[in-house]
């Protein structure tokens, strides 16, 4: 078998394995803001696999972090509510898309990533 049979048979399997990836990533019940950001396996892939994560980009992106809601269902903090409307769950859809509290973080991060934060003509999904 020549080089090119190789070549071609290791592409064919790649882009095999990267479709069944994606069914799974599309099909799961986990990585709902990742999915937001990165609809697309091979997108989430090729940028995360560049990134440095560090400990509030972990938090963010699993929900697993210092918001209301998460720390309220281990029972470290008395309501799961954010300060900013008492009707509001502070999770983090809320914290990224609408909080007024944190409005400028919330743009410097629309202006550096060319992405518009938010269900309304942006990523999220109701």
């Amino acid at each position: 078998m020549g080089f090119e049979h190789f070549s071609y048979a290791k592409k064919v399997i790649r882009a095999a394995s990267l479709e069944e990836w994606q069914e799974r990533y599309a099909e799961g019940s986990t990585g709902e803001i990742t999915k937001c950001f990165f609809p697309r396996v091979e997108q989430a892939y090729r940028v995360l696999r560049k990134t440095e994560m560090t400990s509030l980009m972990a938090q963010t992106s699993t929900g697993h972090g210092g918001f209301a809601q998460y720390l309220h269902r281990f029972k470290l903090k008395d309501s799961p509510y954010c300060v900013c409307d008492p009707a509001k769950i502070q999770d983090v859809l809320h914290v990224l898309e609408e909080c007024p509290m944190f409005l400028r973080e919330r743009e410097a991060l629309e202006t550096e990533i060319g992405v518009i934060v938010g269900r309304v003509g942006g990523n999220f999904q109701q």
